[in-house]
């Protein structure tokens, strides 16, 4: 289970899994919400994640995704 590796609080849970190699280049993370905000952070801010985790939003994530540089249409 996932949550071995993953240090997670009282009702926090996965809502998505991405497969990385590398963490440099022109690689994002787009993050919506559950109230409809829209987030796009470097994939390179997520390269020294610890296991307490990186707080990526403070409000529900609907869904996260990896895309390179351009646009997204939600």
């Amino acid at each position: 289970s996932i949550r071995k590796f993953l240090g997670l609080a009282k009702g926090e849970k996965v809502v998505s899994a991405v497969a990385v190699d590398d963490f440099v280049g022109d690689q994002y993370v787009v993050i919506l919400t559950e109230d409809g905000y829209i987030k796009k952070t470097k994939l390179s801010e997520f390269a020294n994640a610890k296991r307490a985790g990186i707080i990526a939003s403070t409000a529900k994530i609907a869904l996260a995704r990896m895309f390179k540089d351009g646009e997204v249409a939600i």
